[in-house]
Protein backbone atom coordinates (compact mmCIF):
# COMPACT_ATOMS: atom_id res chain seq x y z
CA UNK A 1 0.00 0.00 0.00
CA UNK A 2 1.47 3.34 -1.05
CA UNK A 3 1.97 5.73 1.85
CA UNK A 4 1.84 3.03 4.50
CA UNK A 5 -0.26 3.57 7.60
CA UNK A 6 -0.19 7.34 7.17
CA UNK A 7 -2.22 6.99 3.96
CA UNK A 8 -5.18 6.05 6.15
CA UNK A 9 -5.04 9.15 8.40
CA UNK A 10 -8.36 10.98 7.98
CA UNK A 11 -8.14 14.56 6.79
CA UNK A 12 -10.89 17.08 7.49
CA UNK A 13 -10.94 20.37 5.59
CA UNK A 14 -11.87 23.28 7.85
CA UNK A 15 -12.36 26.44 5.85
CA UNK A 16 -14.55 29.48 5.25
CA UNK A 17 -14.50 28.69 1.52
CA UNK A 18 -17.84 26.97 1.09
CA UNK A 19 -18.29 27.30 -2.64
CA UNK A 20 -19.15 24.01 -4.37
CA UNK A 21 -15.86 24.06 -6.27
CA UNK A 22 -13.98 24.35 -2.93
CA UNK A 23 -15.76 21.30 -1.51
CA UNK A 24 -15.05 19.34 -4.69
CA UNK A 25 -11.38 20.38 -4.76
CA UNK A 26 -10.85 19.31 -1.13
CA UNK A 27 -12.54 15.96 -1.61
CA UNK A 28 -10.71 15.38 -4.91
CA UNK A 29 -7.43 16.11 -3.11
CA UNK A 30 -8.15 13.16 -0.82
CA UNK A 31 -9.71 14.82 2.20
CA UNK A 32 -12.32 12.72 3.96
CA UNK A 33 -14.63 15.43 5.30
CA UNK A 34 -15.36 19.10 4.70
CA UNK A 35 -16.50 21.47 7.46
CA UNK A 36 -17.16 25.17 6.97
CA UNK A 37 -16.45 27.94 9.45
CA UNK A 38 -17.84 28.94 11.75
CA UNK A 39 -17.84 25.45 13.13
CA UNK A 40 -19.62 24.28 16.21
CA UNK A 41 -18.25 21.61 18.46
CA UNK A 42 -21.08 19.24 17.46
CA UNK A 43 -20.43 19.67 13.73
CA UNK A 44 -16.69 19.10 14.19
CA UNK A 45 -17.19 16.01 16.36
CA UNK A 46 -19.69 14.64 13.85
CA UNK A 47 -17.19 15.14 11.00
CA UNK A 48 -14.45 13.44 13.01
CA UNK A 49 -16.68 10.46 13.74
CA UNK A 50 -17.66 10.19 10.05
CA UNK A 51 -14.01 10.44 9.01
CA UNK A 52 -13.11 7.61 11.37
CA UNK A 53 -16.00 5.43 10.20
CA UNK A 54 -15.09 3.53 7.01
CA UNK A 55 -18.77 3.13 6.12
CA UNK A 56 -19.27 6.88 5.81
CA UNK A 57 -16.05 8.01 4.13
CA UNK A 58 -17.88 9.58 1.19
CA UNK A 59 -20.31 11.77 3.11
CA UNK A 60 -18.73 15.16 3.58
CA UNK A 61 -20.31 17.81 5.73
CA UNK A 62 -21.93 20.11 3.22
CA UNK A 63 -21.91 23.84 3.67
CA UNK A 64 -25.02 25.26 5.31
CA UNK A 65 -27.89 25.58 2.89
CA UNK A 66 -28.26 29.05 1.47
CA UNK A 67 -32.03 29.05 1.69
CA UNK A 68 -33.99 31.94 0.27
CA UNK A 69 -34.94 33.19 3.71
CA UNK A 70 -33.10 36.26 4.94
CA UNK A 71 -30.87 35.32 7.87
CA UNK A 72 -31.16 37.09 11.19
CA UNK A 73 -28.60 39.74 12.15
CA UNK A 74 -27.58 37.67 15.20
CA UNK A 75 -27.48 33.94 15.88
CA UNK A 76 -28.05 34.38 19.61
CA UNK A 77 -27.97 30.65 20.35
CA UNK A 78 -24.55 30.31 18.73
CA UNK A 79 -23.28 33.38 20.59
CA UNK A 80 -24.52 31.91 23.88
CA UNK A 81 -22.72 28.65 23.07
CA UNK A 82 -19.55 30.64 22.39
CA UNK A 83 -20.01 32.45 25.72
CA UNK A 84 -20.42 29.09 27.45
CA UNK A 85 -17.12 27.97 25.92
CA UNK A 86 -15.00 31.07 26.54
CA UNK A 87 -16.99 33.15 29.05
CA UNK A 88 -18.89 36.42 28.81
CA UNK A 89 -15.75 38.50 29.29
CA UNK A 90 -14.01 36.71 26.43
CA UNK A 91 -17.01 37.16 24.15
CA UNK A 92 -17.33 40.84 25.08
CA UNK A 93 -13.67 41.45 24.25
CA UNK A 94 -13.90 39.53 20.98
CA UNK A 95 -17.09 41.33 19.96
CA UNK A 96 -15.47 44.70 20.61
CA UNK A 97 -12.51 43.83 18.41
CA UNK A 98 -14.80 42.38 15.73
CA UNK A 99 -16.94 45.51 15.62
CA UNK A 100 -13.92 47.85 15.48
CA UNK A 101 -12.21 45.81 12.77
CA UNK A 102 -15.42 45.51 10.78
CA UNK A 103 -15.99 49.29 10.84
CA UNK A 104 -12.41 49.77 9.57
CA UNK A 105 -12.89 47.04 6.94
CA UNK A 106 -16.09 48.67 5.67
CA UNK A 107 -14.26 51.98 5.31
CA UNK A 108 -11.51 50.28 3.30
CA UNK A 109 -14.07 48.50 1.13
CA UNK A 110 -15.79 51.80 0.36
CA UNK A 111 -12.58 53.56 -0.66
CA UNK A 112 -12.49 54.82 -4.23
CA UNK A 113 -10.23 52.94 -6.61
CA UNK A 114 -9.94 49.77 -4.52
CA UNK A 115 -8.67 46.96 -6.78
CA UNK A 116 -11.28 44.23 -7.34
CA UNK A 117 -9.01 41.54 -5.88
CA UNK A 118 -8.61 43.56 -2.69
CA UNK A 119 -12.36 44.06 -2.42
CA UNK A 120 -12.87 40.32 -2.88
CA UNK A 121 -10.29 39.55 -0.18
CA UNK A 122 -11.86 42.03 2.24
CA UNK A 123 -15.30 40.51 1.61
CA UNK A 124 -13.88 37.00 2.12
CA UNK A 125 -12.27 37.98 5.42
CA UNK A 126 -15.46 39.71 6.56
CA UNK A 127 -17.49 36.63 5.62
CA UNK A 128 -15.36 34.42 7.86
CA UNK A 129 -15.29 36.87 10.76
CA UNK A 130 -19.05 37.43 10.60
CA UNK A 131 -19.61 33.69 10.65
CA UNK A 132 -17.32 33.26 13.63
CA UNK A 133 -19.06 36.04 15.56
CA UNK A 134 -22.58 34.76 14.90
CA UNK A 135 -23.64 37.45 12.41
CA UNK A 136 -25.37 35.43 9.66
CA UNK A 137 -26.90 38.40 7.81
CA UNK A 138 -23.53 40.17 7.60
CA UNK A 139 -21.91 36.89 6.55
CA UNK A 140 -24.44 36.32 3.76
CA UNK A 141 -24.01 39.86 2.42
CA UNK A 142 -20.21 39.65 2.50
CA UNK A 143 -20.40 36.28 0.74
CA UNK A 144 -22.59 37.80 -2.00
CA UNK A 145 -19.97 40.49 -2.62
CA UNK A 146 -17.17 37.93 -2.65
CA UNK A 147 -19.09 35.79 -5.14
CA UNK A 148 -19.75 38.74 -7.45
CA UNK A 149 -16.08 39.72 -7.37
CA UNK A 150 -14.94 36.13 -7.88
CA UNK A 151 -17.04 35.88 -11.04
CA UNK A 152 -15.77 39.17 -12.45
CA UNK A 153 -18.78 41.24 -11.48
CA UNK A 154 -18.89 44.61 -9.87
CA UNK A 155 -20.40 45.60 -6.57
CA UNK A 156 -23.17 48.18 -6.52
CA UNK A 157 -22.82 50.87 -3.83
CA UNK A 158 -25.98 49.65 -2.11
CA UNK A 159 -24.26 46.32 -1.42
CA UNK A 160 -21.64 48.09 0.68
CA UNK A 161 -24.40 50.05 2.42
CA UNK A 162 -26.06 46.69 3.09
CA UNK A 163 -22.95 45.54 4.95
CA UNK A 164 -23.09 48.62 7.19
CA UNK A 165 -26.80 48.03 7.81
CA UNK A 166 -26.16 44.38 8.70
CA UNK A 167 -23.39 45.39 11.12
CA UNK A 168 -25.67 47.98 12.76
CA UNK A 169 -28.47 45.39 13.07
CA UNK A 170 -26.01 42.89 14.56
CA UNK A 171 -24.75 45.43 17.10
CA UNK A 172 -28.31 46.36 18.10
CA UNK A 173 -29.26 42.68 18.46
CA UNK A 174 -26.19 41.95 20.61
CA UNK A 175 -27.00 44.94 22.82
CA UNK A 176 -30.65 43.89 23.14
CA UNK A 177 -29.79 40.25 23.85
CA UNK A 178 -27.13 41.02 26.46
CA UNK A 179 -24.94 38.05 25.56
CA UNK A 180 -21.27 38.82 25.89
CA UNK A 181 -21.62 41.60 28.40
CA UNK A 182 -18.74 41.54 30.85
CA UNK A 183 -19.64 39.91 34.12
CA UNK A 184 -19.71 42.42 37.00
CA UNK A 185 -17.45 41.43 39.85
Amino acid sequence: MAGGTLARVPIIALTANAFPEDVKACLNAGMNQFVTKPVSRDVLFSAILRALSPAEQGSATAPPAAAGATPLPLDAAALRALAADIGDDGVAEMLGVFQQETHARLQRMGAAGLPPITLMQEAHTLKGAAGTFCAPLLRRRAEAIETRMRTGGSVPPDALAGLAEALAAFTAAVDADGVGRPVAV
